[in-house]
C-alpha cells in the first residue's frame, strides 16, 4: 500500500503532511520550498505526491 502526502496552503504559509497524521510533517513560508521538499521526500519514500488547493475536498495529483 503507497501513502499519500499532501501538500498545501495554511495559515502558516504551506504544509506538506503525510496520509494518517492530523499536523502537518513540515511547514515552509515558500511554496516553492514547501513543493521541493514534498516532491524530493515523496521521491525518496516512495509516496504518492498530491496537492490540495484552498483546503477544499478536491485534490490534484502533482507530477
Amino acid at each position: 500500500m503507497m501513502i499519500e502526502m499532501y501538500f498545501y496552503q495554511c495559515s502558516d504559509g504551506w504544509a506538506v503532511r503525510r496520509e494518517y497524521e492530523d499536523i502537518p510533517h513540515k511547514t515552509f513560508k515558500s511554496e516553492d520550498e514547501a513543493r521541493e521538499y514534498a516532491k524530493t521526500l515523496s521521491h525518496i519514500k516512495g509516496y504518492k505526491l498530491f496537492v490540495i488547493r484552498d483546503g477544499g475536498d478536491g485534490r490534484d495529483r502533482v507530477i
